[in-house]
């Protein structure tokens, strides 16, 4: 569902998991379920129609939600299943997401961009300029009630590289909607709300009018802005 303090959401995203195995307590009155991927920031949903007691009477209630908030080491949570190839991702550790300055800045940047967001599904910021090659430290402030992340991408290529993190399906949160594609330049993690991060870049070497995103399933027709580069 939606990430927000208002009650109540559409669904989106629904994913059908596979349970694994079912282990039940020698007491049985717990059962242990076992899944093929556990995801923070999902809701479960258990559907149990068919459990009875020893009176042969149903649950009172047979469904229950449960909001996957944290798992315990961070990161996803999988099942390995046999001949399942380990999916990798780049984020957090490519060239494309440098979250320290680069040593040979010396400490120096030439371009410091704040940027936060504001209600709508938008950026408080819709245009950054900066020289071409200048050394850039941006931040990004997700000060927003719901997931957001930031992607610079090349020229005219904010919808091909929004429809490619949308079209990620159930690897994308693993990936932080992040498509690994040329047209992704820089790009900061998938934030959770009311936290930030600093990236640094060097801007491209070749003027023009570029984008910055939010990849985030539903948000990249909207939740967008410009970046311009001009010729040092």
């Amino acid at each position: 569902y939606k990430y927000h303090r208002n009650y109540g959401s559409p669904v989106i995203d629904n994913q059908p998991r596979n349970i694994q195995s079912l282990i039940v307590s020698e007491d049985r009155r717990k059962v242990t379920v076992t899944l093929d991927l556990l995801r923070p920031g999902y809701i479960y949903e258990i559907k149990a129609p068919g459990i009875r007691n020893e009176k042969g009477q149903p649950l009172l209630h047979s469904f229950g939600y449960y909001t996957l908030n944290e798992i315990p080491g961070g990161g996803i949570s999988r099942s390995k299943q046999p001949n399942d190839e380990q999916e990798t991702s780049a984020v957090g550790n490519s060239l494309k997401n440098i979250t320290q300055m680069p040593d040979n800045w010396a400490g120096l940047v030439d371009e410091t961009v704040t940027i936060g967001t504001r209600p709508g599904l938008k950026f408080d910021t819709e245009t950054i300029e900066v020289q071409t090659g200048s050394k850039v430290k941006l931040t990004f402030n997700n000060n927003d009630d719901m997931l957001h992340n930031l992607v610079i991408t090349s020229p005219a290529q904010v919808d091909v590289v929004g429809n490619a993190a949308r079209n990620l399906g159930l690897i994308g949160q693993e990936k932080g909607y992040i498509p690994d594609m040329p047209e992704v330049l820089f790009h900061t993690t998938l934030l959770q709300p009311e936290t930030s991060e600093t990236i640094y870049f060097t801007a491209p070497s070749t003027p023009g009018t570029y984008s910055f995103v939010c990849t985030f399933p539903g948000h990249h027709t909207i939740m967008r802005g410009v970046l311009i580069v001009t010729q040092a």
